[in-house]
């Protein structure tokens, strides 16, 4: 009944922007998202793989509400992100990257799973993938793991050989920094074995002020006023996470193995950049929420996939990361796509769809007339 009422209100327009419509239909879509991920956990898996290359250990750095746009690594002018810019000449640094959604829920369903736009429910677990493939996979998470948008990752998680989370904070409360991982980080890159470790992050999420220690309060606008007291509190955040995901690639780097490792954030912020207020709201979209930073990182001796190649310019949505990440391991299988791996020779560009039936390109030209 709810799903013909949502039907109604979208056919005749009436509610497309409406805060109370996209609640319900966000509810309503992870409703649908967790019996789809709970059908596929309860049936028997058989994922068969082949591996083509042999690394040690690979570091997926998910993000949270980091959008690029105030990255100075990407332009940005400020100097929020010093040490990577450090580090560019080591780095792969993609600069046409967007979330499939503005939300983290949604978001993290789909860079987690083969669910994409086309294939909504498509629930296999990218973690399986890397499981069978000889990968023992680690959850890192200084986000809470219960919660009614929280849950659904947990779940997702949950696959995971093991997992620790290390906040039980809401977002609007005090929540530990995201130096607390790196000790986490270390210890499990000691462990013998190939491994995959994730790492969630608070990152820039509201409340902007509570990210980041004292020492990275940098920024400082000479007229203060509610605007850009949000605008320096979010670019103190991004100078932080510089900071973090720095110390885990330099982590990542001492260890002197066949390694990896990839940042990416689950959505973007929007930060007064293109309208007047900030934050993430699926009835009220931006650019700024779609557009994510994605970097990558890889050792001299890391073994990348024969057909592995380099253009910073693709238009990609983070929808098809489970081909890419499985691609950029050597990885394959029967339902895995290299042309949707933003890594491989035979890439192919696809239409990317966002807020249900907008093509990203035409939804930004739009905005900015």
């Amino acid at each position: 009944m709810i799903i013909i009422f949502l039907g109604v209100l979208k056919f005749a327009h009436l509610v497309d922007w409406n805060l109370p419509y996209v609640t319900l239909k966000s509810y309503v879509q992870y409703q649908n998202q967790v019996k789809s991920f709970n059908d596929f956990n309860n049936e028997e898996k058989i994922i068969q793989t082949k591996v083509h290359t042999d690394n040690d250990v690979i570091v997926i750095i998910l993000g949270e509400s980091a959008t690029r746009k105030h990255m100075g690594i990407y332009g940005y002018p400020r100097e929020t992100t010093p040490n990577l810019n450090r580090r560019s000449d080591s780095l792969i640094v993609y600069r046409n990257v967007i979330s499939s959604h503005v939300y983290t829920t949604e978001s993290i369903y789909d860079i987690l799973t083969l669910s994409n736009y086309e294939r909504p429910q498509a629930s296999n677990s990218l973690l399986d993938y890397l499981k069978n493939s000889g990968y023992k996979v680690y959850w890192l998470s200084n986000q809470r793991p219960v919660g009614f948008h929280d849950n659904l990752v947990s779940r997702l998680a949950s696959a995971a050989d093991e997992s620790f989370f290390l906040s039980y904070n809401d977002f609007r409360h005090v929540t530990l920094l995201d130096e607390v991982l790196l000790p986490k980080l270390n210890d499990r890159l000691s462990h013998h074995g190939k491994k995959v470790i994730f790492i969630h992050l608070i990152g820039n999420h509201y409340a902007y002020d509570k990210r980041y220690p004292e020492q990275f309060a940098k920024f400082t606008s000479e007229e203060m006023n509610k605007k850009n007291k949000f605008i320096d509190s979010y670019d103190n955040s991004i100078l932080y996470n510089d900071f973090i995901v720095s110390e885990i690639i330099k982590a990542v780097d001492l260890k002197a193995q066949k390694s990896a490792v990839i940042y990416l954030s689950d959505h973007g912020e929007e930060v007064y950049d293109i309208a007047d207020f900030f934050g993430h709201f699926a009835d009220k979209p931006t650019s700024s929420m779609y557009e994510v930073p994605f970097l990558v990182f890889m050792s001299e001796t890391f073994q990348k996939p024969d057909d592995f190649v380099i253009d910073e310019s693709r238009a990609y949505m983070l929808d098809d990361f489970p081909h890419s990440l499985t691609h950029f391991m050597g990885i394959e299988s029967e339902l895995l796509d290299k042309d949707r791996s933003i890594f491989s020779a035979s890439f192919k560009e696809r239409k990317r769809m966002v807020h249900d039936s907008l093509q990203f390109e035409t939804f930004k030209l739009n905005e900015n007339r």
